[in-house]
């Protein structure tokens, strides 16, 4: 499949596009799903895309499940984490069920991290973790 290269003007439209253009991904997945699953990096480039999207009309937030793409290894509650951006600019703004909420571990070693990462991935998603 071949994937369509768009060249937006300046961050701000990138910013936009982003955020709009999950929004109407999301809300599409969830006319035809119960559950639909985000997976949600970190770093400080989608933090406002984060924002726009946490205000976005029509997204049922309660069948909205997030996972991650990456983590530091730092406490969740940490300046560095992905987890406490993504909180920040999207969690608590589109009050997302903590349920919903399937984060790394960012508080061990990176090689026991993404170990727990993967057997919680396993749990979550069985069979269809790996298809």
């Amino acid at each position: 499949m071949a994937a369509d290269l768009i060249v937006l003007p300046s961050p701000q439209a990138d910013t936009e596009a982003l955020a709009d253009r999950t929004a109407t991904a999301l809300r599409t997945a969830l006319q035809e799903k119960n559950r639909v699953n985000l997976c949600v990096t970190g770093g400080a480039t989608p933090r406002p895309a984060y924002q726009r999207l946490a205000q976005a009309d029509g997204i049922e937030w309660n069948r909205v499940h997030l996972f991650w793409t990456d983590e530091r290894s730092v406490p969740p509650d940490h300046p560095e984490s992905n987890h406490a951006m993504v909180a920040e600019s999207l969690i608590r703004p589109a009050s997302i069920p903590e349920s919903n909420i399937h984060k790394m571990p960012g508080t061990c070693p990176p090689d026991q991290g993404a170990a727990i990462y993967e057997q919680a991935l396993a749990q979550f998603f069985g069979d269809d973790l790996w298809n």
